[in-house]
């Protein structure tokens, strides 16, 4: 049971909880998500209930890191969209920056594909039907009008 807790987190400041099994941790978590609401007392971010926000945006805005991570089946670029399926290579390569996982790809020799639109379509039928499975249909078939379009400004 957790009582008594009092935290200040300041905006933009990272926090992790630390503690022995069973002291609070995950039932922390679990009320700050809002995947269970408390008994008595309140949390509030900004001076503000979080029974007050909409709970699509609470969870939006809070990273959380499970005890038991999962990696899905798929290749580290697609585990990185699974959060934003429209991330630019820009912000794949900063989360995997800032995930510290860029030792563990270069070691592994991950293949590098070339920007060019065709080498990406190529790359697109080569993977299409996990693409599929993650985006959908009508997703991948836009994603590949648009790069037929570059192909022919890259010809020009």
């Amino acid at each position: 049971m957790l009582k008594g807790l009092n935290l200040t987190i300041q905006p933009g400041e990272s926090v992790a909880l630390v503690g022995e099994s069973g002291c609070g941790k995950s039932t922390f978590v679990n009320l700050l998500m809002r995947f269970y609401d408390v008994d008595s007392g309140e949390i509030l971010l900004d001076d503000k209930n979080i029974k007050d926000f909409n709970l699509h945006d609470l969870r939006k805005v809070i990273s959380l890191v499970m005890q038991e991570p999962t990696i899905f089946n798929y290749t580290i670029l697609e585990n990185i969209l699974y959060s934003k399926l429209d991330a630019t290579n820009d912000e794949v390569l900063q989360a995997a920056k800032t995930a510290n996982a860029m030792e563990f790809i270069n070691a592994n020799d991950v293949h590098s594909v070339d920007d060019k639109a065709e080498s990406l379509m190529k790359e697109m039928e080569t993977h299409k039907d996990s693409l599929i499975t993650l985006i959908g249909n009508k997703k991948y078939a836009e994603e590949l009008a648009v790069l037929k379009k570059l192909g022919e400004q890259e010809k020009k």
